[in-house]
């Protein structure tokens, strides 16, 4: 009874997200148009942030900077100058000034490879907090505790004290850091002062907390902090950071970015590609998003192929119960990476195999879904539209079952007439690549293939449609099926 029971609620629920998808349908392109003026459907998560930290990601590549002072204004005060690359002036060094300014800028600096001059206020003053409290004995044989900052220090003796640099990067911005062989002050403390690292771990998670990442560069500051602690000591910063990090849903795109950079390092690659996916197999209900993101950007062919099976599969046993949030997260950036819309494609593509009439029924429904909240992506400078201009001919392929599904239902195919309308009208205006003129043909070309009912169907449709593009489409279609189709594989 348990058993029969659950059923009938599970295809209850079915048929209610079924007719939820349905009430959304569209109802004419002009609702589209209007609906993407209003910029109704945006993902869930805060997606431009998520952006900076993915899309843009600037893999095994180091940001412009060159040196533009050393040792500004050196100051002619009597206080020592180290080396802090040097293990046993580390150690002297840490022992003489840990009641001085010096000891936090040396340590934002081994930790960060440049520091913007305006952010090292801010950044200086968290660390402060986090420090141990430092105490010495007073005149009178009192304890007393020392202030770890003090603003009266310039800069510039603090820079000459431990051999820092003022830098500048391409953009014009100033910044301070110790420039090569930075790396080597990190080494030096991690190893000599232990009970500064969780301090330290501490001190950067709550830096990722507060920060508010406008720019690649930040990013990739910040990123490459995290890169070189974990690197470090892997299994004590994975006890230290990835669990605070999970807590807190806002680090999907930083997640992401860290693990895209951590499948680069040689030692740390498998122990992280295993970590990749146990978020894509998880219950969370956005680390699977993680995981995906973490296949916008390819790692080697054997630790690509298992991360694209397994999202494929992790997809295929979600998609029925996907949000509508979660389909706008993924034409997001399927957008933007073949391997996220072939992930996808090759998903529908199983699902659709093995679907019962109403999963076939339902999946056709989310497909239309996709390429709608897709269109409300598009403008001048993202032109495509995800899971109609396919990157591969396997992409297309595997999407073939389901468009047939909708071409033979004539609501669906309406629907998704209306949908293509208005992205057609719409890039009318644009600059089309013949890359994407292209894909857009074979896209039509397989919606009415060897079928001539639906030939003479799509070719009325592009002929009563407004702009250049239809009428582009329009007469390479013609041409393919005069040659009986033969011209399909010159297409994709």
């Amino acid at each position: 009874m348990k058993e029969d029971k659950d059923e009938n609620k599970d295809e209850k629920a079915a048929e209610e997200r079924i007719e939820e998808t349905e009430k959304d349908a569209v109802e004419t392109p002009d609702d589209l148009v209007k609906e993407k003026e209003g910029n109704k459907f945006v993902a869930r998560e805060n997606s431009a942030q998520i952006q900076i930290f993915v899309q843009n990601a600037n893999l095994g590549n180091k940001t412009d900077i060159k040196m533009v002072q050393d040792l500004l204004n050196v100051s002619t005060g009597s206080d020592k100058k180290y080396n802090l690359r040097k293990p046993e002036e580390c150690a002297v060094f840490f022992s003489a000034c840990k009641n001085r300014e010096y000891i936090v800028l040396a340590i934002v600096l081994s930790v960060f490879e440049i520091v913007p001059i305006g952010d090292y206020a801010n950044l200086k003053d968290i660390l402060a907090e986090y420090l141990p409290v430092v105490s010495k004995i007073d005149t009178e044989g009192r304890e007393i505790y020392v202030q770890q900052t003090n603003p009266y220090i310039s800069l510039n003796t603090a820079l000459a004290v431990i051999g820092g640099k003022i830098f500048i990067t391409k953009e014009g911005q100033r910044c301070i850091g110790y420039g090569e062989g930075f790396e080597e002050v990190l080494e030096n403390i991690w190893i000599q002062f232990p009970d500064l690292r969780k301090p330290v771990i501490g001190w950067l998670l709550r830096v990722n907390e507060i920060f508010e990442y406008k720019t690649s560069f930040e990013v990739e500051q910040v990123v490459g902090a995290f890169t070189r602690i974990i690197k470090k000591d892997y299994q004590y910063a994975k006890r230290q950071m990835f669990g605070k990090l999970y807590s807190e849903p806002d680090n999907l795109g930083f997640l992401a970015r860290l693990a895209q950079e951590l499948l680069q390092d040689e030692r740390l690659g498998p122990d992280i590609l295993h970590m990749v996916l146990r978020w894509a197999e998880s219950e969370s209900n956005w680390l699977w998003k993680t995981a995906l993101l973490v296949c916008l950007h390819t790692y080697g062919k054997d630790m690509d192929n298992q991360l694209h099976k397994t999202m494929i599969r992790i997809i295929k046993k979600r998609m029925f119960e996907f949000q509508n949030s979660d389909l706008r997260f993924i034409v997001l950036f399927a957008g933007d990476a073949g391997n996220v819309k072939a992930i996808a494609a090759s998903a529908f593509y199983g699902l659709y195999r093995t679907g019962s009439p109403d999963e076939k029924k339902n999946l056709a429904l989310i497909y239309l879904k996709m390429i709608r909240y897709g269109y409300y992506q598009v403008n001048r400078s993202r032109i495509d539209l995800p899971f109609v201009t396919c990157d591969s001919r396997e992409q297309m392929d595997n999407l073939c079952p389901v468009l047939a599904f909708i071409m033979a239902q004539y609501d669906l195919y309406c629907q998704l007439c209306w949908i293509l309308q208005a992205y057609l009208e719409e890039i009318a205006d644009y600059e089309v690549t013949v890359r994407t003129l292209n894909h857009i043909v074979a896209f039509f070309y397989v919606l009415s293939k060897g079928n001539y009912d639906y030939q003479r169907d799509i070719l009325l449709f592009l002929s009563e449609m407004k702009g250049s593009i239809a009428k582009k489409i329009y007469s390479k279609l013609i041409k393919i099926y005069e040659s009986k189709g033969g011209a399909d594989e010159r297409i994709l």
